[in-house]
């Protein structure tokens, strides 16, 4: 308990310290994640995206959410399906975690990849909190980038369809994924 305690003072004394300087500036919705959710969120995204890379269905398998893996019963069935339907997720060229945030209670991760065609498009990723407290990916929307998005409008995600998915999150760093570069928007 005393680790909770201090992990919260820490975490309230920092946000506090942070916003009385104007340091922080987070999207509407999106302020009730911690740091640490951001980068979890992120790096499940990422270690989706580097099974995916290495043919690996059963890595890329472990990071989908209940629902995902109960319309796809098996790795090979969510494998074949990611790379028929998602291919810009599968093998992106490059791509950029842009805006975390929460709408209508859910946590979207929006990445900007550019797919293997040199097709840009936006991949909006549905996170999920586990009841263990881990994320798993809970549904992709991929949409032409910039502007009104399909399925976003100004009131939040509207018709959202869940799909298996794939995910990217939110955080000012830059990473490699077996070469490819990475680099993430400013907040």
């Amino acid at each position: 308990m005393a680790v909770w305690l201090v992990r919260r003072w820490r975490l309230l004394s920092g946000l506090i310290a942070a916003l009385s300087v104007g340091l922080i500036c987070l999207p509407v919705g999106a302020a009730d994640l911690r740091q640490a959710d951001r980068g979890e969120i992120r790096d499940i995204i990422i270690r989706q995206m580097e099974a995916f890379r290495a043919d690996d269905a059963a890595v890329a398998y472990s990071f989908a959410a209940p629902a995902i893996k109960a319309a796809f019963s098996t790795p090979q069935a969510f494998m074949a399906m990611v790379k028929r339907r998602y291919r810009p997720v599968y093998r992106p060229r490059s791509f950029v975690f842009a805006a975390l945030r929460r709408s209508d209670g859910k946590t979207i991760q929006t990445v900007s990849l550019t797919g293997p065609d040199g097709t840009a498009v936006d991949a909006h990723y549905v996170m999920e909190r586990q009841p263990s407290g881990v994320w798993k990916i809970a549904g992709v929307l991929l949409a032409a980038p910039g502007g009104e998005r399909a399925g976003i409008g100004p009131g939040g995600l509207i018709a959202w369809r869940i799909e298996p998915a794939i995910l990217r999150a939110d955080e000012p760093s830059k990473e490699r994924l077996n070469g490819t570069a990475l680099a993430a928007e400013p907040q």
